[in-house]
């Protein structure tokens, strides 16, 4: 008896993330444990209203058990209910009239069939370009004209010609201040009042923003520490301020961004990377930024609004394979237009009720999907989902052609 060899070869390729119809994905649990919140489907009617989704196109997808409670009716308005449950356990909810709970359909996959490997590293190497992508790392001189931080943090009137690096670190207050490249080694502090620009961002320590009233256009950002932003009102892009029809650059924060509180904030932000903690807890405020990445903890609060539907965002929490789960944490009135994934743990989503969308889009975990407060509303969008900006990986195995091999009986 003989056998055939032959070689076969890996192709990997990039195109549109496609994601199943589900508002909820988790390979854990869904629990409403309390009265109030729900989760939704919607669609669009001819004059692009979004209306709700009788048809129930998504599913609400768990590999545990679904439990509803007696305000869990699955609709926007009251109305009949708008997405499917499928689980691999037990399904309950009184307000639908399934009590006590009934075995779920099964059939749900892990989420990582979903959302395989390849995928999130797509996704995290897209946010990562601010410092993996020569092409944006580049724009950081650090062969910049040398020039004393205390000339420039006593000119309040500072337009730099050339680029230039600070060695340790500066402190700037209100004033005018113009740079191309800007590269300080240590830390950067900018507070008060006033104008600062650059073309580019580098800050070898930490970033801390706190001012009134401005808004601030620093190019590609790359922060060795911990970003903090503070104040209000507040803008941060990384848009070129030389070149209005250039797309915002990427963001690149090595330690956390943190938010903690103030507003309004106006974000533009491209790809983002964080590696650490991320917070927001700005009231009144907006964040524009096709993708967030991070192996740190989220949490999200205050007031103002994630994306949009025709510019949604995804906020990707990885798996730092440190042995413990990290659950996510979105909180108050904050909307979230996009995707929110949760690798690593759970989704808690404790929204205090203003009557609207509280996630419109989907949200997928591998933990459990908690709604523990009655004003959460997730809203299966996908009109939202469809305007994603972000890419994902394929592999594909093919036998090489002309290569295949008769062997003999001995293997020769």
């Amino acid at each position: 008896m003989s056998r055939i060899r032959t070689l076969v070869g890996q192709v990997n390729s990039t195109g549109t993330l496609s994601l199943p119809a589900a508002a909820i994905y988790t390979d854990a649990n869904v629990a409403f444990t309390t009265g109030g919140g729900d989760a939704f489907g919607i669609t669009y009617d001819a004059s692009g209203n979004w209306i709700p989704d009788t048809a129930k196109t998504a599913a609400i997808m768990a590999g545990g058990s679904f439990t509803g409670n007696w305000t869990t009716d699955l609709s926007p308005n009251g109305g009949a209910a708008t997405v499917q449950v499928k689980t691999n356990g037990t399904v309950y909810n009184p307000k639908l009239g399934i009590s006590p709970a009934v075995a779920g359909t099964g059939g749900v996959a892990p989420l990582s069939t979903v959302l395989p490997q390849t995928t999130i590293d797509t996704m995290t190497s897209q946010a990562q370009q601010g410092f993996l992508d020569p092409v944006w790392f580049g724009q950081h001189n650090a062969s910049g004209t040398v020039v004393l931080a205390s000339t420039i943090s006593a000119n309040t009137s500072y337009a730099a010609v050339t680029d230039v690096k600070v060695v340790g670190d500066l402190t700037m207050g209100a004033g005018t201040r113009t740079f191309r490249s800007l590269y300080v080694t240590g830390n950067l502090t900018q507070n008060g009042g006033g104008t600062f620009k650059a073309t580019s961002l580098y800050v070898g320590g930490k970033l801390l923003i706190t001012s009134t009233s401005d808004t601030f256009e620093l190019g590609p950002i790359y922060v060795g520490g911990e970003f903090q932003i503070g104040g209000g009102p507040l803008s941060i892009k990384t848009t070129d301020y030389t070149d209005a029809s250039k797309a915002p650059a990427p963001l690149y924060v090595a330690g956390g961004l943190n938010e903690p509180g103030g507003g309004a904030y106006t974000h533009v932000w491209g790809p983002t990377y964080v590696g650490g903690f991320v917070t927001f807890a700005g009231n009144s405020s907006q964040i524009m930024c096709p993708l967030l990445v991070t192996p740190g903890q989220v949490t999200t609060g205050g007031s103002g609004s994630f994306g949009t539907v025709d510019n949604p965002m995804v906020l990707l929490g990885l798996n730092d394979n440190n042995g413990s789960s990290k659950v996510m944490q979105m909180s108050a009135d904050a909307t979230f237009t996009g995707l929110v994934i949760n690798m690593d743990g759970g989704l808690n989503l404790d929204n205090d009720g203003d009557g609207g969308f509280f996630i419109r889009g989907a949200a997928f975990a591998t933990g459990d999907v908690k709604f523990t407060n009655g004003g959460a509303q997730l809203g299966y969008d996908p009109k939202a989902l469809g305007n994603l900006h972000v890419t994902a990986s394929t592999t594909t195995t093919n036998v090489i052609p002309g290569t295949w091999q008769e062997l003999s009986p001995t293997g020769n």
